[in-house]
């Protein structure tokens, strides 16, 4: 949001900024009430519904993935004010379901924040072979045992992990998986887990044993580095520290974040499974800095970059290991494919690019 915000002030707009914590109805209807257009990051069916009410158009941006309870039709929204832009095709569905115009719009590179970092002193500390920056997912294990728990059935758990296991084994496989939506939706969980649980919160299991999954996925491919012979740091929450030896702790997303990108000579992409056909922001802000990724391929990331030529790929956590080896033996091919892709970035994929074409969207509505 503030790189956005940055863009539209810079463009000669006077942006109010409402803060999203303890932010009551009452201050969200006075703060949208004063104003040509409303603009939020991720879509949110109570800013549609208060818009609606007041005749204001809403304009959102979906990056991250949304809840159930943020895809359901609320009171008062006027889709004819609504215009959602979504960078994955799951979520523009999704959200054309509720009626909205959506439009699709890719992620893209927090230019003015993400730039090459030379200073050696800086850099020092932060230097290794490769680097994951990222949330273990622990908490998608403990919101599943908590859900759980709470429908008394937490003596599953153990059977759950274990079916998870075996779903793992099959899905890491299968480049077309992108959660249990792309299945079927929560009749292919399992009988004897579905029958334990109300059929009212079916959704939100299966969403939490989304999350299950990638938490698996991920703490398979990072241990999967644990042998070679490189420096690996590992960036993130405690979740990681039974992981790998590489485990540094938390990272700051400002600068920290940019120098680790800088200093890492591989910086490794590594998704969310039931996000695996999205291109992430990581990727983009990587080339950015002038960085080197080696990210798990797919068809949205062959949409927009060639494989060798602006990043590395790999086609499943069982090769990671391999490909990451290649590049760090090939530091020609990896200076030449970080330079590539940081000339493509900053040339056809920045927040500036992304805001022109919300902007265009909304001038061409005559909304401002």
């Amino acid at each position: 949001m503030p790189d956005v915000v940055a863009e539209l002030q810079t463009r000669g707009y006077t942006v109010d900024v409402l803060p999203t914590k303890g932010l009551s109805v009452d201050q969200l209807q006075a703060g949208c009430r004063d104003v040509d257009l409303v603009f939020g990051v991720n879509y949110a069916p109570a800013i549609a519904s208060i818009c609606g009410a007041l005749a204001k158009p809403y304009v959102s941006w979906t990056i991250d993935p949304l809840p159930n309870s943020r895809l359901r039709p609320v009171p008062n929204v006027r889709p004819d004010l609504c215009l959602a832009f979504a960078h994955s095709s799951e979520m523009v569905s999704a959200l054309k379901n509720l009626g909205l115009t959506v439009r699709r719009l890719l992620l893209a590179a927090a230019s003015e924040r993400r730039r090459p970092v030379t200073n050696d002193g800086a850099l020092a500390s932060y230097r290794c072979d490769a680097s994951f920056v990222g949330s273990s997912l622990m908490s998608e294990l403990t919101s599943l045992d908590a859900l759980m728990s709470a429908h008394s059935a937490d003596d599953l758990m153990e059977k759950t992990l274990l079916w998870a296991e075996h779903v793992l084994n099959d899905a890491s496989l299968r480049s077309s998986f992108a959660g249990f939506s792309s299945l079927g939706g929560p009749a292919v969980l399992p009988s004897w887990l579905t029958a334990r649980i109300p059929k009212a919160v079916h959704m939100d299991l299966m969403s939490h044993c989304d999350g299950l999954i990638a938490w698996l996925y991920r703490r398979r491919a990072i241990s999967e580095l644990q042998g070679i012979d490189a420096k690996v740091s590992v960036y993130g929450d405690v979740g990681w520290s039974d992981v790998h030896d590489g485990y540094v702790g938390p990272a700051d997303g400002g600068d920290e974040l940019t120098t680790i990108y800088c200093a890492s000579a591989v910086n490794l992409d590594i998704p969310r499974l039931y996000q695996r056909n999205i291109l992430t922001m990581r990727v983009f802000d990587i080339l950015a800095c002038g960085g080197f990724v080696l990210t798990e391929s797919n068809a949205s990331l062959a949409e927009v970059f060639t494989a060798n030529e602006h990043v590395g790929t790999y086609a499943d956590y069982s090769e990671l290991a391999q490909r990451l080896r290649w590049w760090l033996d090939n530091p020609a091919a990896r200076s030449d494919a970080s330079a590539a892709g940081q000339e493509y970035v900053l040339q056809h994929h920045t927040i500036a690019k992304r805001v022109d074409e919300i902007l265009d969207a909304v001038t061409a509505l005559t909304w401002l």
